[in-house]
């Protein structure tokens, strides 16, 4: 899948959002904490500028679908369904091993798969 709907019924009313490409790995990466210099790596591979990141960030702030304390990030959104739930953290944790790879391999250490 490579969009992300989100819906929110929390405050009396249905707010929609659709997420595609960077928005959406930048959403995701987020269902753990992430530092705002984890999120600058997520987003530097897709050749977002650090500007467009704090805006798109505060955006999902602004909109309480994350929070935010100091330069740390949470998404808030839940799945509807388990698998859902299951399909999310798959996917969330292939971001995690690249960066890990990435770390690696600058450090010369070896790589394991």
């Amino acid at each position: 899948m490579d969009f992300l709907l989100i819906e929110d019924r929390r405050f009396g009313d249905l707010r929609v959002g659709s997420y595609q490409g960077v928005e959406r790995d930048i959403y995701l990466s987020c269902m753990e904490i992430r530092t705002l210099a984890e999120l600058r790596r997520v987003a530097g591979a897709r050749v977002m500028a650090a500007e467009e990141l704090g805006t798109l960030l505060a955006h999902f702030v602004e909109d309480r679908i994350m929070f935010r304390d100091g330069e740390r990030y949470l998404s808030l959104a839940i799945a509807t369904e388990p698998h859902i739930a299951a399909r999310r953290i798959r996917q969330g944790e292939a971001p995690k091993e690249q960066l890990i790879e990435d770390r690696r391999a600058r450090l010369g250490l070896p790589i394991v798969r």
